[in-house]
């Protein structure tokens, strides 16, 4: 399938080359960008507007309570070319020159590469057939509660830890192609002082980051996502950090009663991602577009699809009126589902999600678009392994019917709590670097990652691994505590050593909590 085409090459009306071009200097030279503070929903509301989150680079070990944090330098690509060095190329996209490229100074692009041809290499990237994108990127706030709720306090160096054995999964490059990161991890290094940006990139793996600046009221408990001013200088300064792709998340609200989502609504939240896009674009990142139907409500399968297509042709205007690269975007959205509130949420089957799913992204997406990704919001871990399957077994079914392919997009995922929850539960029983405990949490990231990557092509088979966390952790709990009965013992006591990890955090809980609507 040919990728390139014929684009307008006139200016943009919004996003000019040169917008924030002073700002964006001073950003860059500091060494910092600035990123949202939105975290997903709790089960419980809507989510809420987060403060702005500055990425400037902290101590070693990344610590963002850490004053002396301020006086270190970026960490991304140490070797940074001079100005002349950097490959020029004529753009095809709205907006963009050489003299706007020139502009990310503090960059390295990929060598003899146009704009266009950067982006459609990430974008390919990322859409790789039989791999997903790994979403870490929960805020200070939402990773305490799940903390809290094993029995992990809330600290840097904690946080730290744990995205260390998440990013040190083995065979994490097999199938994850891509990491959404928060903003406070960007700068944070493993154990041994290697930036996890770099560690990643070092592993084939794609960095990406949240640039929008959160979820503000819009009337009518409707929302609207903000982050627009400063963007181009936040963009530039995320790929100099090494950083290739970014998204945007957008929330609409299915209330039928109160007439939402309302099309003044749609119409802002789609203008907001297509000028997102543009700006990532003209810095040479991908834009991941993300128009989530938000999954609370009482709202059936088939008025989830018709109000998911409706959004999603709108949003595909927006992009077509401000020239974006579709070739160089990743759409990521929800399944089609039923509302939370609606009966059929605890009835509906695999396939008629699928196929609700399915018929509405055939009726919208443009085949340009390299891949589609998907949330696990509302879902259990086993829940949003079996549908994704279904989803891709119905497009291949199809396929084989019709003759001719009814996918042109690889359908993959982006989840971030259902593959995470029981790995969590299990480090929580001893989070240390080489702990039985961490080898198990590593395990079980890399089992349900290739679940989810069989599934990503229609051929996961089960069982799911999420099922074995349970007996896991209770036989790493009982084998710590024969440990901690061991040092107690008076020989122990008499020792000048210090037990190794204190014995009065309360014990953790097994690995089955219902999914909360706003997480991924």
């Amino acid at each position: 399938m040919t990728r390139g085409r014929e684009r307008d090459l006139s200016p943009h009306k919004v996003l000019s080359g040169r917008s924030g071009a002073s700002l964006l200097n001073a950003d860059v030279t500091a060494g910092r960008f600035v990123s949202p503070g939105q975290a997903d929903a709790p089960a419980s509301s809507m989510p809420a507007a987060g403060p702005s989150v500055s990425f400037a680079p902290s101590t070693a070990r990344g610590s963002a309570d850490d004053p002396a944090g301020e006086s270190h330098r970026v960490r991304g690509r140490s070797r940074v070319p001079s100005r002349s060095a950097i490959p020029r190329s004529k753009s095809c996209i709205r907006g963009v020159s050489a003299d706007s490229e020139a502009q990310t100074e503090g960059s390295v692009y990929f060598e003899e590469l146009s704009v266009e041809d950067e982006l459609m290499q990430t974008a390919n990237g990322l859409a790789r057939p039989g791999t997903g994108i790994l979403a870490a990127d929960e805020t200070v706030a939402v990773l305490g509660k799940r903390f809290a709720a094993v029995g992990l306090d809330n600290t840097p160096e904690m946080r730290r830890a744990y995205r260390e054995m998440l990013y040190s999964t083995p065979d994490l490059e097999t199938y994850t192609s891509g990491i959404v990161m928060y903003s406070e991890t960007v700068h944070q290094s493993t154990a041994s002082d290697v930036n996890f940006v770099e560690m990643l990139n070092a592993r084939g793996i794609l960095v990406g980051v949240k640039l929008d600046r959160g979820l503000h009221p819009f009337g009518n408990g409707e929302m609207v996502t903000e982050g627009l001013d400063g963007l181009d200088s936040r963009a530039a300064a995320a790929y100099a950090a090494g950083i290739r792709f970014a998204k945007w998340r957008s929330l609409l609200v299915i209330n039928f009663d109160q007439g939402t989502p309302s099309s003044l609504a749609v119409d802002e939240n789609a203008n907001a991602l297509a000028k997102f896009a543009v700006a990532c674009q003209q810095r040479r990142l991908v834009p991941v577009i993300e128009p989530e139907v938000y999954i609370a409500g009482t709202h059936d399968l088939e008025q989830a699809a018709t109000v998911a297509e409706e959004v999603l042709s709108v949003v595909y205007r927006a992009l077509a009126r401000h020239g974006v690269l579709l070739e160089g975007t990743l759409l990521q959205l929800q399944m089609v589902l039923p509302g939370l509130d609606h009966p059929e949420f605890r009835t509906v089957t695999p396939e008629a999600i699928a196929e609700a799913t399915l018929r509405t992204l055939r009726r919208v997406v443009p085949a340009a678009v390299p891949g589609v990704v998907f949330l696990s919001g509302g879902q259990s871990e086993v829940q949003a392994t079996t549908n994704l399957n279904a989803i891709n077994k119905a497009a291949e079914a199809a396929t084989r019917e019709s003759g001719t392919p009814v996918a042109p997009w690889a359908m993959s995922f982006a989840f971030g709590r259902v593959l995470q929850a029981s790995a969590l539960t299990l480090w929580s029983n001893d989070p240390t670097d080489t702990s039985a405990s961490a080898k198990a949490a590593k395990s079980m990231v890399g089992a349900l990652l290739k679940a989810n990557c069989e599934a990503s092509r229609g051929c996961y088979r089960g069982p799911h691994p999420s099922k074995q966390s349970a007996a896991i952790f209770e036989a790493l709990t009982e084998s710590h505590a024969e440990r901690v009965d061991h040092e107690l013992t008076p020989r122990f006591e008499a020792s000048s050593r210090a037990p190794s990890r204190p014995t009065s955090r309360p014990p953790s809980p097994p690995p089955s909590r219902p999914s909360s609507p706003g997480s991924r």
